[in-house]
């Protein structure tokens, strides 16, 4: 849910299309499991919520949108 917060005013202001949409969110779930998976994840919701914005903008970057 907070993967999709974080796309939705891109999405909404049409600056990405719906299937980088759901490739990214596809893309930043799975890093951010990986991530919880191994411990690196943050306990606060505050913290993983700066995480999860990083990890959106590096995807974002990565797909040139």
């Amino acid at each position: 849910r907070l993967v999709k917060s974080l796309l939705l005013p891109a999405y909404r202001a049409n600056e990405i299309s719906r299937d980088v949409f759901k490739l990214v969110a596809r893309a930043v779930t799975g890093r951010a499991r990986e991530m919880a998976g191994a411990g690196q994840l943050p306990q606060s919701e505050e913290a993983i919520t700066t995480v999860l914005a990083s990890l959106v903008e590096d995807e974002l970057a990565r797909s040139s949108v």
